[in-house]
């Protein structure tokens, strides 16, 4: 809902009801208040969609109750115009610096103030709007990875009451539950995406029209006699307003809003691809997108404290069980972000065993195991973690599916130093298969 409250803030009443009265035909509503005090106060009561602000005022001038209003989280939104005698330009200088978005000399022209008005009224509406779609974005992100996560709960308290034969029932409906609600995130979150996108592009739009406009102006501009007074005033308004950087700018923060919302859609799109609808089919997968997605799925538990670093080789497409494999990837990321207590390191090395076999090396720098540990990892519910923690399956789930693509697997672990797991497939499942069989 559009907010038409302006708060006039000056020491002396005359220029409020001056103000006032250039304001109210055009259902403006005005509010006063004659220091930097009763502002503060004022905006509390009123929430102005808009304050003007006299600069000279004693005790609080208008530069340090627009720094007050500014340096509030709960306040800096509100646009603020300062309203002076003064043209020179350190003043202005200070003016921009404090946080103001303009200025406006005395005596107020109506014409002038009410355009200011409307054009920063309009932009607050369409920024208000933005933030608008983007909370309700992040709350429904929140909501379904909330249920994403009580899902998973609930499939690991599962888990620890199933014994080794259930392993791969359970596995299954763990991925199809992950599947089907990564297909309701992307389908909730695709609708609120594309409307920050259209509103974005036509706002982009708005933008280059107004542009094209102002470069009309300036032609026109050109036209009239250097001394006419028009020209005069038009250079004035344009150093005031800096037109070049306003210009400039308006379109870096459309240009950010933007890649923040394909940010979104690449989550969106890496969740779906982590937990594949053809998890049972055999296929030909590019290996190292499967990871990329499976490091975007748990950049949450990684960002904090862990360096991904890349050292990817020039390896073939791999015929594979992509989500399971994705499994895979999950399992050794988030143990290794486990084995880091503060700051550490983890580097994926992909790279050719030979002209039929590939491998995945995952090395990090954390506590590293106990030697008496190393064999017994891939075990069934074996676990180091506290209870609660973890179930102890997800290595040996792993160690599962590595097997399950005629792979392996190995650890080379040192207590205090760090792990690498390394990880070798056949190309292709196929030959693999027509290969063994050759030999029987």
């Amino acid at each position: 809902m559009k907010n038409n409250r302006i708060l006039i803030v000056d020491d002396e009443q005359i220029n409020y009801q001056l103000i006032e009265a250039m304001l109210i035909t055009e259902r403006y509503e005005c509010f006063y208040a004659e220091n930097g005090k009763k502002a503060l106060l004022a905006i509390e009561r009123y929430n102005p969609g808009l304050m003007l602000v006299d600069v000279m005022m004693p005790d609080m001038d208008g530069y340090e109750l627009t720094e007050r209003v500014k340096g509030n989280p709960a306040l800096s939104d509100i646009p603020i115009i300062l309203v002076t005698t003064l043209s020179d330009r350190e003043s202005r200088l200070r003016g921009f610096n404090s946080g103001a978005e303009e200025f406006i000399s005395k005596p107020v022209d109506k014409i002038e103030l009410l355009c200011r008005i409307r054009n920063l009224m309009r932009l607050k509406e369409m920024i208000d709007k933005a933030k608008l779609n983007s909370e309700a974005l992040e709350a429904e992100v929140t909501n379904r990875t909330n249920k994403l996560q009580a899902s998973h709960s609930e499939l690991e308290h599962t888990h620890n009451e199933l014994k080794q034969t259930q392993q791969k029932m359970v596995h299954s409906e763990k991925m199809a539950a992950i599947g089907q609600l990564s297909a309701g995130v992307a389908h909730e979150i695709n609708n609120p995406v594309g409307y920050i996108n259209s509103n974005l592009n036509t706002l982009e739009s708005y933008i280059k029209d107004l542009m094209c406009l102002l470069s009309s102006y300036e032609h026109i501009e050109k036209l009239l006699p250097e001394n006419h007074v028009a020209v005069e005033e038009l250079l004035a308004l344009k150093r005031e307003i800096d037109l070049g950087y306003l210009s400039k700018d308006i379109a870096e923060i459309i240009k950010d809003c933007q890649h923040g919302a394909e940010r979104v859609k690449e989550i969106v799109r890496d969740l779906k691809d982590f937990a594949h609808p053809d998890m049972d089919d055999w296929q030909w997968a590019n290996l190292h997108s499967g990871i990329d997605s499976t490091i975007n799925v748990v950049w949450n538990e990684l960002k904090y404290k862990v360096e991904v670093i890349k050292e990817y080789g020039d390896v073939p497409n791999i015929e594979c069980l992509p989500s399971q494999l994705n499994q895979v990837w999950m399992n050794l990321l988030v143990n290794a972000s486990h084995a880091i207590e503060e700051r550490g390191v983890i580097i994926v090395r992909t790279g050719m065993v030979d002209e039929e076999r590939l491998y995945v090396e995952m090395e990090d720098d954390g506590s590293g195991m106990d030697p008496a540990y190393v064999d017994k990892i891939f075990d069934p519910f074996f676990t180091t973690k506290p209870l609660g923690k973890g179930t102890g399956l997800g290595l040996s789930i792993a160690f599962g599916i590595i097997e399950k693509h005629r792979g392996s697997v190995g650890v080379d672990s040192e207590l205090g130093r760090g792990t690498c797991f390394r990880i070798e497939l056949p190309i292709s499942h196929v030959q693999h298969d027509k290969d063994s069989g050759a030999g029987i």
